[in-house]
């Protein structure tokens, strides 16, 4: 969850994870801490450090120690979450997550993954406990692109 200003990626991901974010806290305010992983120095890193107030830890940090615990809920919103990344999830036992965008759903023995937009290259099918849900009506968009007439997706307009 890093963005940019729209050179490669945008702030698509981060909005949408900010808004879990809001629909979560207002939800389970006093069950559970919020906090974000980022990169230092990022634009994702400036608009969840003005649009909140939780800790935000870093990437580079995380991925050297073993900062997880087993009892965790982890949301990720990245296309292809890092490889290292995942690796401390399952190294420290976490079970409890949701990917958005994930490319490899072979990496988690349990979870979600909601890809709306990556199974028009490839059909994902998970060899462990792991529910994808996966097509185009589980691109979730903010509700002003709700009334675009055309969505282009791969030079087709559906």
């Amino acid at each position: 969850m890093d963005g940019d200003h729209g050179k490669l990626h945008g702030l698509g991901h981060i909005n949408r994870t900010l808004k879990l974010y809001e629909i979560l806290k207002e939800k389970y305010n006093l069950l559970f801490n919020f906090f974000f992983i980022t990169r230092k120095n990022t634009l994702g890193h400036e608009v969840i450090r003005t649009r909140t107030k939780e800790k935000i830890f870093f990437k580079e940090i995380i991925s050297k120690r073993n900062f997880f615990k087993k009892n965790d809920n982890i949301i990720i919103d990245t296309l292809g979450a890092e490889k290292l990344f995942l690796l401390n999830l399952k190294l420290s036992g976490v079970t409890k997550v949701i990917s958005f965008e994930e490319l490899n759903p072979n990496f988690f023995k349990k979870g979600l993954i909601i890809n709306g937009i990556y199974f028009t290259n490839k059909i994902l099918k998970s060899k462990n406990f792991v529910k994808i849900y996966q097509n185009i009506k589980f691109i979730s968009l903010d509700p002003k692109f709700k009334n675009k007439k055309k969505l282009t997706l791969n030079k087709t307009v559906l």
